[in-house]
C-alpha cells in the first residue's frame, strides 16, 4: 500500500487513536509486524490488529465500487 491510499483509507475509518492510527502505518506502509508496531507507539497487538483490518476491510470495499 502507498502512503497516499493509507491515507486515503484512514480517513474514511473511524480510527481515531493517533497511536493506533501510527501502528498501522507502520504494519502496512513501512513493513513492520503487529507486534512491533504495538510495542513502538504503546498499544496493545489486539489494537493494531484491529486498526489494520479495518483498513484492510474499506480498501476491499473500496474496490469493489
Amino acid at each position: 500500500m502507498k502512503p497516499d491510499q493509507f491515507k486515503a483509507l484512514a480517513s474514511l475509518t473511524s480510527l481515531r487513536d493517533s497511536r493506533t492510527h501510527r501502528g498501522a502505518w507502520l504494519v502496512l506502509i513501512e513493513g513492520a509486524t503487529q507486534t512491533e508496531a504495538a510495542q513502538a507507539v504503546g498499544v496493545s497487538q489486539q489494537a493494531i490488529s484491529k486498526a489494520v483490518r479495518r483498513i484492510r476491510e474499506v480498501k476491499r470495499l473500496a474496490l469493489k465500487v
